[in-house]
């Protein structure tokens, strides 16, 4: 099943077949840049220690993120500053 939620799609892995689900994602991200994936099975713990961890990760002063910044990443890989 493909649902949209504020204009980006809402993917169910459970719903679709492989392929139809390959095709979506892909259209989602060619359209949108984004896509919110249900039915993946990673649990709600999980999912909040990452968004813990991000949010503690944005927090730490810029000089300390940068030692993450990928040069030649393109913004793909890395932190990437604003600006």
């Amino acid at each position: 099943m493909v649902q949209h939620d504020a204009l980006i799609p809402t993917l169910s892995i459970a719903d679709l077949p492989a392929r139809d689900f390959s095709l979506a994602l892909g259209r989602s991200f060619r359209e949108y840049g984004f896509a919110i994936i249900a039915d993946h099975g990673i649990s709600p713990a999980l999912l909040a220690q990452a968004w813990d961890l991000t949010a503690r990760f944005f927090a730490l002063p810029e000089a300390i993120k940068r030692r993450y910044l990928v040069e030649s990443g393109a913004g793909q890989r890395g932190y990437t500053p604003f600006g």
